[in-house]
């Protein structure tokens, strides 16, 4: 299921097989190497990623939202006729 996702992926890789260059092929190739091995660390950083936006938004409450609409003066009124 994930497998055709990366191959199509790495399909925009194509046109470095042009490049000559030793140097860029090895880095190629071991990026793609350490791929399986950086999966703990993605899933665990999607973890933190998760829990922080859970706690921005309890902490936040809705304090960033602003009212668009000019005929209302006060923030009060703008969130009674909403």
């Amino acid at each position: 299921m994930l497998l055709p996702t990366v191959f199509k992926q790495l399909k925009a890789l194509r046109p470095l097989k042009m490049l000559k260059a030793a140097q860029l092929k090895d880095t190629l190739e071991s990026m793609v190497i350490s791929l399986p091995s950086l999966k703990n660390a993605i899933f665990i950083d999607l973890i933190l990623l998760y829990v922080f936006g859970i706690l921005g938004v309890q902490l936040l409450n809705g304090r960033l939202g602003e009212c668009s609409d000019e005929q209302y003066t006060t923030r009060e009124a703008c969130l009674a006729a909403s």
